[in-house]
């Protein structure tokens, strides 16, 4: 399980967050990922795109010093 966030978009002004700060803790192919998806790609331009998504390291991290944690 990972928390997956939004990166947002990109545009000729610059990088910008995503609107809806969306992040989904679950896997990629999720149902709710793929609706924000398919929402942010509705909204691509020629001058704004949609950059992905990416995963929390941080989310990351903690999950895997539980785990140490846990094994000790």
């Amino acid at each position: 399980m990972k928390r997956i966030i939004c990166k947002g978009t990109y545009s000729v002004t610059g990088k910008h967050e995503c609107v809806e700060r969306f992040s989904h803790i679950g896997e990629f192919g999720d149902k709710e990922l793929v609706e924000h998806q398919d929402l942010e790609k509705s909204r691509d331009t020629k001058k704004q795109w949609w950059t992905g998504f990416d995963t929390d390291k941080k989310f990351d991290n903690i999950k895997e010093k539980i785990k140490d944690i846990k094994n000790d």
